[in-house]
Formats: structure tokens, C-alpha cells, sequence
């Protein structure tokens, strides 16, 4: 099998615009890129899944771009006999609704695809219907395809020629993306004609713009739903932690060359989750199982496509 690189120390520390169409060309032979994995993939709840294993036993994972650290459930921890650990008390982890995450623990091995990780260390969050998620602290390490339409995630080597990744389609567009020091993938949108700073987040079931903005930059009340049959709920971080959330219908939201529109948008009470990364938006899955997506980590690049783009022939090299 092969290795993770080694994040130890990463994991520890975490623990204490203009898009441009394109066309797909001959890739030249030292182009093509190199896959690492492939793993089918699940939509449960809004959340998109993957199975791994841990310490060899079979799970199912939520993909977080969006997270903080990778995190593993506390039933799972029990049921598996997981020795935990006390984070630091000088150590403040919250999830996006600002519940403090309080333990953590070291796997022996993680597996997802036939990438491995040894003594892998993982938040310990609390139960909210999900097994555990991988976070930007291992999926960095890869370039990242998302073929929602095929049902698979495909981790490729970091991709060794600028503007050569996309090999399923000559209908695609790019943007330049910001990677934050927490591994958060922020880019440009708009949002009513109006620009916006939206991080990637494949945890979040739907797309989410905090309140401040929607009544500052859109003239929205926050408190007024504007969806036949819809009512005022919730949102749930990543360690159960729970902030109101209002749907609203906007006018449309565009990433590049690609409006969605009438998006309905989840607007929240608590928004400092995401301001902390200065974003005004959260991308959910919501708009994204529509769209085909390349991140390229080092690249600095987001390619896209619709997700029924067609394919071509995959200009990459197993490994």
C-alpha cells in the first residue's frame, strides 16, 4: 500500500478572480496525471461519504474540506476500545457553531482507497450521525477529484503541469483559489450580482451566508422565509454544536462561467465559523453534487465543470 505523507506534526498542530473556459488537449506524457485512489462515494443527509477503515475495522467517513481536523466519533471510539486524550486546556477547537471539542485520538492505521496513514491522530467529536470525516490536514496532500455524477472521489499526485488537469470534458472553467493555513479552500463568486468570498465546504449540506451580510449587502430580513413550505431550522457543526439557520430564495449564484439559479440559501445566526477564514459564505453540497470538481492543493486552482460534463478519454496513469 502506500503511504500518507507523514502529518504528525500538521495534526498536532492543529490539535494544540476571473474564471476562464478551457479545452481539453493532448496531455504530453510527462502531463499525465498519477492516481493515487479511487473510492466510491455516498450522499447520506446532504453529507458526501466515503468508506475507510480504522485500525481495520470498516467505516464510513464524511469528506470535510471545510473542517478544522479530522475527527472520529465517540461511539466508534468505544466501540473499538480507542484510547483517548485530553487536548490541551490552552487549546480552543470548535466546530462552526463554537462547541469545544475536549478529547482526541491516535489510530494506529487509516485507510481510505489503498492510501494509509500510520498514527493518525483525529479529534474525538460528538455523535451527530456520522462515523468520523477526513479533513484538509490529510486531503491537502492530493489533488482531488470529485466525480458526483460517476459516484467516485479520486486522489491524484499533485498534478505536475500548470492548467493540465482536466481530461473529462472540453466544456470547463477554472478560478484561482486561496488554501488558508487551515487548509480551507476559498474562492470568487457572486451572489445577486454581488461578490462574495465562499469557501468549498463538502461537509455542509447546503449553502450558507450569515446573517449580517444577508441583511447588510442584500436587504434580507433574516427572520423571513421566502420559500413556499419552508420553515425556520437548524444547522449542526462538526461536534454537534446547533445555530438557527432561515432558508431564502436568492436570484442566482455564480462560480465563474456557471450560474445556479434561485439558489435556496441557508441564512445563520451564528456566522463567526467562517468570517474566522473571511468568508461570507459557506458552499454546500447543495450546488456542489451538480458540478464535476478538480481542486489542485499546490496549484492554487479550482477546475470545474457541470457534473454531467461528458467524458473523455483520462489522461492519468494508475499507481
Amino acid at each position: 500500500m502506500n503511504h500518507f505523507r507523514d502529518l504528525a506534526l500538521s495534526a498536532i498542530a492543529l490539535l494544540i478572480s476571473c474564471s476562464t473556459a478551457g479545452a481539453v488537449e493532448a496531455f504530453p506524457a510527462d502531463c499525465k496525471l498519477t492516481l493515487a485512489a479511487t473510492v466510491p462515494i455516498g450522499l447520506e443527509g446532504g453529507h458526501f461519504t466515503v468508506p475507510v477503515t480504522v485500525n481495520g475495522h470498516a467505516r464510513t467517513f464524511i469528506i470535510d474540506t471545510g473542517g478544522l481536523t479530522s475527527a472520529i466519533s465517540p461511539s466508534i471510539v468505544a466501540e473499538q476500545g480507542i484510547k483517548t486524550y485530553g487536548i490541551h486546556a490552552g487549546t480552543d477547537i470548535q466546530d462552526i457553531a463554537h462547541k469545544k471539542a475536549e478529547l482526541y485520538v491516535t489510530l494506529d492505521e487509516l485507510v481510505i482507497g489503498n492510501q494509509k496513514a500510520r498514527n493518525a491522530r483525529m479529534m474525538v467529536l460528538d455523535d451527530i450521525g456520522v462515523e468520523g470525516l477526513i479533513g484538509p490536514e490529510y486531503l491537502r496532500n492530493f489533488d482531488l477529484e470529485f466525480d458526483f455524477a460517476a459516484g467516485t472521489l479520486n486522489l491524484f499526485r499533485p498534478h505536475p503541469c500548470k492548467d493540465r488537469a482536466v481530461y473529462w470534458t472540453d466544456d470547463y472553467f477554472t478560478l484561482p483559489m486561496d488554501v488558508t493555513d487551515q487548509g480551507h479552500i476559498r474562492i470568487d463568486v457572486s451572489l445577486d450580482g454581488k461578490p462574495l468570498r465562499a469557501m468549498i465546504d463538502t461537509d455542509a449540506p447546503v449553502t450558507v451566508i450569515g446573517q449580517a451580510i444577508a441583511r447588510s449587502d442584500f436587504d434580507v430580513d433574516p427572520s423571513q422565509v421566502n420559500v413556499d413550505g419552508a420553515t425556520a431550522g437548524k444547522i449542526i457543526g462538526g461536534n454537534g454544536g446547533e445555530m438557527g439557520a432561515v432558508p431564502h430564495r436568492f436570484t442566482g449564484l455564480r462560480l465563474g462561467g456557471i450560474n445556479i439559479k434561485n439558489p435556496i440559501l441557508a441564512i445563520a445566526t451564528v456566522e463567526r465559523g467562517f468570517h474566522a477564514d473571511h468568508s461570507s459564505l459557506l458552499l454546500g453540497m447543495r450546488e456542489l453534487h451538480n458540478l464535476h470538481l478538480y481542486v489542485a492543493y499546490q496549484e492554487r486552482k479550482l477546475y470545474f465543470s457541470r457534473a454531467n460534463a461528458g467524458a473523455a478519454d483520462p489522461a492519468r496513469v494508475p499507481h
